[in-house]
């Protein structure tokens, strides 16, 4: 308690005032019989370096008070400029989650989608070569671009994987909102011929497949994958032709 007293006097009053001082009365002569020795310390020098000492340990500990107090000072204004920069931190990670979502809704909403919307066997019944159709549709809300469709046409195995298109250079055009594509090709009538009796019989399957590819306003490219039979079970006649179980996928 007596530290702490000394500390606000220091601060409020100085530091004489801090350290009562002692009062000497003038100095009288004394009978020779009562004086001291020659080597003995003065009673006002001994005071003085009391007091001296009192003030200089007082300064330190105000110092150290001051020291620890600034030091507290920087631990909290640390603290709270740490926990303002994760605040920060989190509100522009919220933020750019929040523009990632918008965008994407955006995209989702803007972007062309093209998918098969009709695909037929025909000329069966002539002489000619058998024809096959093909039909792709925007149904986006932007234009698709660099459009391609390629289509293809074997009689395989039932449970082949190998649905492999040819490396070709193919033509490029862009498929507005709501436009049609349709690509045909042809198997000539003795190839169909060939393999009419075991495509009837169900010894080998006929496949249509083929793949359209597109880019859309973005810059984001897409792929729609279709795969199509012919059902001998019911026939074998011009008309639609019927969806595998696979193949058929869109980015």
């Amino acid at each position: 308690m007596r530290a702490l007293w000394l500390a606000i006097s220091f601060f409020f009053l100085g530091a004489d005032a801090a350290i009562p001082s002692v009062a000497h009365a003038p100095p009288t002569t004394a009978p020779a019989a009562n004086a001291l020795p020659a080597d003995a310390v003065p009673a006002l020098a001994v005071d003085e370096k009391t007091t001296n000492a009192e003030r200089g340990r007082v300064r330190q500990e105000v110092l150290n008070w001051i020291l620890g107090g600034v030091a507290v000072l920087q631990l909290i204004v640390g603290g709270l400029a740490l926990g303002g920069l994760v605040h920060a931190r989190r509100a522009a990670d919220a933020a750019e989650a929040n523009i990632n979502v918008m965008r994407s809704t955006a995209k989702a909403q803007l972007r062309p989608y093209v998918f098969l919307t009709e695909a037929k066997i025909l000329e069966l019944e002539s002489d000619g070569p058998v024809r096959f159709s093909v039909t792709m549709k925007n149904g986006g809300a932007t234009p698709a671009y660099d459009f391609t469709n390629q289509m293809a046409i074997r009689a395989r195995e039932t449970e082949t994987e190998d649905f492999s298109l040819p490396v070709i250079p193919l033509s490029r055009s862009t498929l507005g909102p709501g436009a049609s594509d349709t690509i045909q090709n042809v198997l000539p009538r003795e190839l169909w011929m060939t393999y009419a009796d075991d495509i009837l019989d169900g010894t080998l399957t006929l496949f249509v497949f083929g793949v359209a590819r597109y880019k859309d306003s973005f810059g984001d490219n897409h792929v729609t994958n279709y795969r199509l039979t012919l059902l001998a079970e019911a026939g074998v006649h011009d008309g639609p032709l019927d969806l595998c179980a696979a193949g058929n996928e869109a980015t």
